[in-house]
């Protein structure tokens, strides 16, 4: 009697308990949402630039300039002077109709305004230097990589010609889209001067 009672006894504990944690297998090899999502960081690479990194252009006249992106505008190794960017593409005939009106510029604040002609997308030392003596282009043009990096440093260039104009401690003054006559930016240089 005491043996089938625990013979009884040890069918309904393995009955109940079994011989191992299906249950635990249960939940774990079943795909829920919490076990499966994984954070996007974890399932894609996204590689992001630091746009706040140094870079340099380099300029037709020789020389380079070192930048850096704040939060202001920019840090411009450049004597602290107040520096007028203007962004330009070589087809663009707009952009080649600018340049007496910069020309003008440069030569009436000659010592107080320095002006930079940045020529968007892969060019050389060569195309600058062409296309600064085929529009007679009296400033410096900065050219190849650095220029890139600008123009997404500043959030994209989506029209040409733009100019970007930063005052003698790199902060951000003004900017204008599109072509500009003379005596319009002569008006509007006079209010940073």
């Amino acid at each position: 009697m005491k043996f089938r009672f625990f013979l009884a006894l040890f069918t309904a504990v393995l009955f109940l308990t079994g011989c191992g944690d299906d249950e635990d297998k249960k939940s774990s090899d079943t795909p829920t949402e919490a076990n499966t999502t994984q954070p996007q960081s974890e399932t894609e690479a996204v590689i992001q630039v630091d746009y706040t990194a140094p870079f340099t252009l380099q300029l037709s006249n020789g020389k380079i300039l070192n930048m850096q992106k704040t939060k202001q505008g920019f840090r411009i190794d450049n004597n602290s002077t107040v520096t007028l960017f203007a962004f330009f593409t070589p087809w663009c005939d707009a952009c080649a109709v600018q340049v007496s009106a910069l020309n003008a510029a440069k030569q009436a604040y000659s010592g107080k305004l320095d002006i930079i002609g940045v020529m968007i997308g892969d060019a050389s030392l060569d195309d600058a230097k062409n296309y600064a003596s085929a529009h007679e282009v009296n400033y410096a043009i900065a050219y190849g990589e650095g220029t890139d990096f600008f123009t997404k440093a500043l959030g994209g260039i989506n029209e040409v010609p733009y100019m970007a104009i930063y005052d003698e401690k790199g902060e951000f003054s003004a900017q204008y889209f599109g072509l500009m006559p003379e005596e319009i930016l002569m008006t509007e240089l006079e209010k940073i001067f």
